[in-house]
């Protein structure tokens, strides 16, 4: 039997300067753009990449249990997190996205 699984990755973007910076704080990946939604999509592409990658080699499973990053069966919304203490420009999202399956 076959299902979706899911983990919830959390986005962080912030202005620097005239540019926007944008990481996957689970994976690492990194992206930049000159507006946050240019941002937001390289970043997305980056992360289907990376995910896809891994699932590629077989290492899916091991890195996200190694980088404690749990797996549902079902999809989170997206949230907006906002928090006084963050500077000005900052933005951090909570998304899920889905793990590529190959078997």
């Amino acid at each position: 039997m076959s299902y979706m699984r899911y983990i919830v990755l959390t986005m962080i973007f912030e202005k620097e300067g005239d540019v926007w910076t944008g990481h996957c704080k689970e994976l690492g990946t990194a992206s930049f753009g000159d507006t946050i939604e240019e941002t937001e999509e390289i970043l997305r592409d980056l992360i289907a990449l990376h995910l896809n990658t891994l699932e590629d080699v077989g290492e899916c499973d091991r890195f996200l249990k190694e980088h404690n990053v749990p797996v549902t069966l079902s999809p989170r919304r997206k949230k907006v997190e906002i928090h006084d203490t963050l500077p000005l420009g900052t933005l951090i999202t909570k998304d899920s996205f889905t793990i590529p399956q190959f078997s």
